[in-house]
């Protein structure tokens, strides 16, 4: 009756926080569980000011008297092991994982078909019936299903490793890998896919890896200072929370720690060979536009605009006459209110203005040319990610036909060109949590999500994710082309067959950005022939 008792109670709460538009943080999700009256307590935490887009433990703290205590082992772990881990912090500074629940069959929606036929791309799109070149692959636009229910969380996780196990056990080195409840207690190698947990680091320098499934969770310990383990304990360092790894792991009979052996990711296989248009075709990539802020570069615009409209001399006209795409990542309009000050910046100060200067200045572009559009985090719509395409006639009503709004992220094909476009917020995520990235160079970046063929696998840090019956942030199909902006640097490369760029900007420096030290990259085009393959830049900076 407790536990029935305890579930009304949570579910008071998601419906409450629902209505206010508000997520909630793990480790505050777990604190509000062992508590008498969580809704009141939230309730007095979104009392205090405009509702936040989530609720951390730190916010709970402040209207209590709790003492936030360090999360206990999941594993069976030795005293031994134990007395050497306690205290000890995890690598990577983040909010701890949502545990991995089992799915409830009677809480699990049947699973509605991705969009995979251009007729239907379409009609969900608001396309013409047949629009030429554009199929919509993977797009949560229509499908979403978040309440913010306890179980939503269960069946988001469960449907990573779900997938991401499938991918794994495609590898040769762990066919036939096991659940972690199965691990025999006798020497031997197993293999296993799991979450993981947690990442600790003793005094001693060792570190200590949780895995987790469905089934259980299970300690791998990789030593410090054997020659055998130092690319395997870099590995341990670059591990994020919440992403899925497959590992091979040495039992020993009577210990209560398994042997990290060897680590795998999902990753793009080595044979990955990308598709081709087969008909002549070049595509531009651009983001982060900010129409409607003081800083948007309105000069380089016209010069972008007049180029696709072939009134340059005779080989710019030969070149734009080859455009049949311009791929937009995100960032349209500057939004309101998205960072401190942004209202002293603002030359548009209303969203519904910006969006009809957004759709005449788009509309400027040759109607043979489609433009794909997806939100970012300063458009009008919520900023949990999966983000779903832009929608409400106030909106969009001025956007001419060949303007094609899609999800954030979404996987579209392009004349049989796969791309997978995504603004990129997560991009901070993986600078913050593994050393050695940093933001001026977004092609590496994006290598490790690839690797990880995950957008955004931590919960709990930059980027706000909704909960969804499905995880669509799994790089489920290996793209021919990934792009990205946010960083406002462009940048291009490949990895493992995969064309990779992050789209720069048209705007100038905000002075958030000086304070971050963010200097952008204005008015640079990524460009790629769709039959070839060849990209290239076209710079829009100077005359």
């Amino acid at each position: 009756m407790g536990s029935e008792r305890s579930d009304g109670m949570m579910r008071d709460v998601f419906a409450y926080l629902g209505k206010q538009g508000t997520l909630l943080a793990p480790d505050a999700l777990r604190y509000l569980q062992s508590q008498p009256q969580p809704l009141q307590l939230v309730q007095a935490v979104l009392a205090a000011g405009p509702a936040p887009m989530m609720v951390t433990m730190d916010m709970l703290a402040r209207r209590t008297d709790v003492r936030v205590l360090p999360q206990a082992s999941h594993g069976a772990l030795s005293a031994a092991v134990q007395q050497a881990v306690q205290g000890l912090r995890p690598v990577a500074p983040t909010a701890s994982m949502m545990p991995v629940l089992p799915a409830h069959p009677a809480l699990a929606p049947p699973v509605p078909r991705l969009i995979e036929v251009p007729v239907e791309a379409a009609r969900a799109h608001g396309l013409p019936q047949g629009a030429p070149g554009i199929e919509v692959l993977k797009d949560v636009t229509g499908r979403s299903t978040c309440t913010g229910d306890l179980s939503d969380f269960s069946r988001y996780f469960n449907d990573r490793l779900k997938v991401q196990r499938r991918m794994l056990r495609q590898r040769r080195e762990l066919a036939g890998a096991i659940n972690i409840d199965r691990i025999p207690n006798q020497d031997g190698i197993v293999k296993l896919v799991g979450m993981v947990s947690e990442v600790r680091k003793t005094k001693n320098g060792h570190r200590i890896l949780e895995l987790e499934d469905e089934t259980g969770t299970a300690p791998l310990f990789v030593p410090q200072g054997d020659h055998r383990y130092i690319e395997l304990t870099e590995d341990a360092e670059r591990l994020m929370q919440d992403e899925v790894v497959g590992v091979l792991a040495k039992v020993r009979q009577g210990k209560d720690l398994l042997y990290l052996e060897e680590l795998f990711r999902p990753d793009v296989p080595n044979d990955h060979v990308p598709h081709r248009a087969q008909e002549p075709a070049l595509a531009c990539f651009i983001s982060d536009v900010h129409f409607g802020a003081k800083t948007f570069l309105e000069d380089k615009w016209d010069r972008f605009v007049t180029f696709l409209q072939g009134k340059g001399d005779h080989e710019q006209r030969a070149a734009a006459e080859k455009i049949r795409f311009v791929v937009i990542a995100g960032d349209v309009v500057d939004g309101i209110g998205v960072y401190p000050g942004q209202d002293h910046e603002l030359a548009i100060p209303d969203i519904e203005g910006q969006y009809e200067f957004a759709a005449k200045q788009l509309g400027r572009i040759p109607e043979r040319i489609r433009v794909v559009m997806l939100p970012g985090n300063h458009d009008a719509v919520r900023p949990a990610e999966p983000q779903p395409a832009m929608s409400g006639d106030r909106l969009v009503k001025h956007f001419t036909p060949n303007v094609t709004q899609v999800g954030n992220p979404c996987h579209v094909s392009l004349l049989g060109v796969e791309v997978l476009a995504y603004h990129g917020v997560s991009l901070i995520d993986f600078v913050t949590q593994i050393r050695g990235l940093n933001v001026h160079e977004p092609v590496k970046i994006m290598e490790e999500l690839l690797k990880r063929r995950h957008i955004a696998p931590l919960y709990g840090g930059h980027t706000p994710i909704a909960p969804e019956f499905r995880d669509y942030m799994v790089i489920d199909r290996v793209p021919d082309v990934f792009v990205t902006g946010h960083l406002h640097t462009c940048d291009m490369g490949q990895y493992k067959g995969v064309t990779l760029v992050n789209a720069g900007t048209w705007q100038g420096q905000t002075s958030y950005q000086k304070t971050l030290g963010i200097d952008p990259h204005p008015a640079k085009v990524a460009t790629m022939d769709l039959q070839s393959g060849a990209r290239f830049m076209l710079d829009f900076s100077k005359n």
